[in-house]
């Protein structure tokens, strides 16, 4: 699996943002591909490279269903009957 992510990453956030890619793909059954670009499309041009960044104070299941489901408290939630959030976002 290769990142190729739309925003900045080090080695540690680019290894986490991958895992988070891969458990996406693992527990809502879509590609790696898709998980992938989940991901960058969620976090596009922005800078992750910071050490103490906020997204290392989730876990990579907690950031999976985040960014996979439309819904923000998709967690305090019966997940079989939420919607995904629409990818790839439609070009204006």
């Amino acid at each position: 699996m290769k990142g190729n992510f739309d925003f900045k990453t080090n080695l540690e956030t680019e290894i986490f943002c991958l895992e988070i890619a891969l458990c996406m793909s693992s527990i809502y059954n879509i590609t790696e591909e898709e998980a992938v670009g989940r991901v960058s499309e969620f976090w596009s041009g922005l800078d992750l490279t910071r050490e103490d960044d906020m997204i290392f104070h989730e876990s990579t299941e907690h950031w999976a269903g985040h960014i996979y489901f439309e819904d923000q408290f998709w967690w305090k939630k019966d997940v079989s009957q939420l919607a995904p959030r629409r990818y790839p976002k439609k070009k204006s």
